[in-house]
């Protein structure tokens, strides 16, 4: 008789948390900040990675080039689309110290993925001019709430895995 083959449902699931983990990164590439009017006009918005490595646009004014800051490198941003990577890369680690950790990084990335329009870090070069956001309101873009719920479920499912028995 043939032997059956037996379903490792533990590598099923941190398979499922690193798909998940790899789209809440992905949610970088959507727009996660906007900057609105009290009237609800969208004046800016600012992808994720925008937000992250910062944005300068670039326009051409009377036949010479002028560059306008938007945007500066922001660590906390950076962060928060890095963690649910390197929580899920722990979960494959054989120590349950690490597997903790890792899903308390995914948890804590989803949590801070709502936070991501307070660290959007607006520039104020001197060499350059500066985009006029003074009095706007920082909003939540589709990309850092769908990232936030992707680690977040993410890190459910790896707590899953790690506290089961």
């Amino acid at each position: 008789m043939a032997k059956k083959k037996k379903i490792d449902l533990g590598l099923i699931l941190k398979v499922v948390v690193l798909a998940l983990a790899v789209v809440a990164f992905c949610m970088a590439f959507v727009v996660s900040v906007k900057f609105v009017t009290s009237k609800g006009e969208v004046i800016q918005d600012y992808t994720g990675f925008q937000t992250m490595f910062g944005y300068t646009s670039t326009s051409t004014v009377l036949g010479s080039e002028v560059k306008t800051a938007h945007l500066a490198f922001s660590f906390m941003a950076t962060l928060t689309f890095l963690l649910p990577l390197v929580g899920a890369c722990l979960l494959f680690v054989n120590n349950k110290i690490v597997k903790i950790v890792g899903v308390a990084l995914m948890l804590v990335s989803a949590v801070l993925m709502f936070f991501v329009p307070s660290f959007a870090v607006v520039a104020n070069a001197d060499n350059l001019v500066t985009i006029a956001i003074d009095g706007a309101t920082r909003t939540l873009g589709i990309g850092a709430i769908l990232g936030g719920v992707f680690s977040a479920i993410g890190g459910l499912l790896a707590g899953y895995l790690v506290f089961k028995k």
